[in-house]
C-alpha cells in the first residue's frame, strides 16, 4: 500500500482533536443500561442460577445495601466495563465493513450450508444444556423460562459464528474487498477538503449515535444471555469476545500490507 503523506489542514486536525465527542456519545448512553443490567443480574433470581459458575456468584455480592457513593461508583465502573465488553461485536463489524459489501457476491450454497451447521451446532448444545439444567426442577417444555433462553442463546449462536464467518472471509483471501476498502479509505481521507471534511464528519456522526443505540441493543441481548444461561457466564463471555479477539491478527495483516 502507497504510503500516503500526512496534508490535513488545521480544520481537519481541529476535528479529529474531538474525539471525545464520539467515545461520549458512544458509551455514555451504554454505561448507564450496562449498570441497570449489572443490577439486575446481582439482584435478580435467575432459574439456572446454580450452574453459571464462580463469576456468576462474584456479581451476586454487588446486591445494594445502601445506594452510597461508594457503591454508585463501583457499579458505573462495572456498567462501563459490561458496555466495553457487550460492544465487542461492533469492533468486528467495524474492522471487517469492507468486506460486508461482497458477502452477497461470494455467498454460494456451500458456504450457507457451512454456516447453517455450524449455528445450530452451537446454539443446539446450549438449548440442550439448558433442557438439562431445567429439567431437575421443572418439565422444561411447559417453562417459559426454556423458550426465552433458547431464544437468546440461539441469537448469542448467530453472533458469534456470525462474526467468526465474517473475519474469515476478510482473512482468509477468498475476496480483497476488506484490504482495498481500507487503501481507498486512507486515500480519500488524506484527499478531502472541506466539502469532505464535512461529509465525513456526517456519516461518522451518524455511525456514532448508531453505535450507542447498538452497544445498548447488545447490552440487553448479553444480559439476557446470561440471565438464562445454562454454563458458566465465562463461557458465554469468551463466545462473545473471542472473535473481537481476532481483529488484532486483522490488524496485523492489514499492517503487513506496508512492507
Amino acid at each position: 500500500m502507497t504510503q500516503i503523506p500526512d496534508k490535513k489542514d488545521p480544520e481537519m486536525k481541529n476535528h479529529d482533536n474531538r474525539w471525545w465527542e464520539f467515545y461520549f456519545v458512544r458509551y455514555f448512553v451504554g454505561t448507564a443500561i450496562g449498570a441497570i443490567v449489572v443490577l439486575f443480574l446481582a439482584t435478580a433470581d435467575s432459574p439456572v442460577f446454580t450452574s453459571q459458575g464462580e463469576l456468576a456468584s462474584i456479581l451476586k455480592t454487588l446486591k445494594p445495601v445502601k445506594f452510597e457513593s461508594g457503591y454508585i461508583a463501583v457499579l458505573a465502573t462495572m456498567g462501563l466495563t459490561f458496555c466495553y465488553v457487550a460492544s465487542a461485536p461492533i469492533l468486528v463489524l467495524h474492522a471487517i465493513r469492507g468486506s460486508l459489501l461482497k458477502v452477497r457476491d461470494i455467498m454460494n450454497w456451500t458456504l450457507i450450508i457451512i454456516f447453517t451447521s455450524l449455528v445450530l451446532t452451537v446454539s443446539g448444545a446450549l438449548t440442550w444444556t439448558l433442557w438439562s439444567a431445567l429439567n431437575v426442577i421443572v418439565n422444561p417444555w411447559y417453562s417459559q423460562e426454556f423458550y426465552a433462553g433458547t431464544a437468546f442463546l440461539s441469537l448469542v449462536s448467530l453472533i458469534f459464528v456470525g462474526q467468526l464467518f465474517l473475519l474469515w472471509m476478510a482473512m482468509s483471501g477468498r475476496e480483497q474487498h476488506s484490504f482495498e476498502y481500507y487503501d481507498q479509505l486512507v486515500k480519500k481521507r488524506a484527499d478531502a477538503k472541506s466539502a469532505g471534511i464535512e461529509y465525513v464528519e456526517s456519516y461518522r456522526h451518524l455511525r456514532e449515535h448508531g453505535n450507542a443505540f447498538f452497544i445498548a441493543l447488545l447490552e440487553l441481548l448479553l444480559g439476557a444471555a446470561l440471565f438464562y444461561s445454562p454454563v458458566s457466564w465465562g463461557v458465554v463471555v469468551m463466545l462473545w469476545i473471542f472473535p473481537a479477539a481476532g481483529i488484532w491478527l486483522f490488524g496485523t495483516l492489514l499492517e503487513s500490507r506496508n512492507f
